[in-house]
């Protein structure tokens, strides 16, 4: 019967059906009120301000997605999940790029690409790293580094019969 937890069920039910930027507009509101009362909610602040980053992202306010991705960075680093961290480096890679910031696009996913190495990361989560570099490499003008990644991509991606990575790669090579 908690208000916020309500205003949470009505958000994703929004989500549901993709009406990203007003379930957005209903997260940041369960943020503030869960920030006044933290102790009470604490257990729910890290994956409501990750969702608020991914509606954010879906709703194509990538300013406020990097906002929600960097604090969750910030407790996953504290709490030394690796994981979490390789993941939200991911989002922010991406939000970076949708923001056309190259440099930290670049940043992010070279970080993401490299926690992925290190804890062995299931596919496809490896694989969106190196196409997502690759299309950053492209952004950037380094159109070999480009080719490379993209193409290791692609090949991870039609082995483990990978749609979505198959699409994002190939449309990638196509817009070279």
């Amino acid at each position: 019967d908690d208000p916020l937890v309500k205003k949470m069920f009505q958000a994703n039910k929004l989500t549901d059906n993709k009406n990203y930027r007003e379930a957005a507009k209903l997260y940041k509101g369960v943020i503030q009120a869960m920030a006044r009362n933290k102790y009470r909610y604490q257990q729910w602040l890290a994956p409501t301000v990750t969702a608020f980053g991914v509606l954010s992202y879906r709703a194509k306010d990538f300013r406020s997605a990097v906002y929600a991705f960097n604090i969750c960075l910030q407790m996953a680093e504290f709490a030394k999940a690796e994981r979490q961290q390789a993941l939200l480096q991911q989002n922010l890679g991406e939000s970076y790029f949708q923001l056309k910031d190259f440099q930290k696009a670049e940043q992010h996913l070279s970080k993401a690409h490299d926690l992925k190495e290190k804890i062995a990361i299931e596919q496809p989560l490896m694989t969106e790293s190196i196409i997502w570099l690759g299309k950053t490499y492209q952004m950037k003008g380094e159109k070999e580094k480009a080719e490379q990644y993209l193409k290791r991509g692609l090949a991870i991606a039609k082995k483990t019969n990978d749609k979505d990575n198959i699409r994002l790669a190939e449309q990638a090579l196509k817009s070279k």
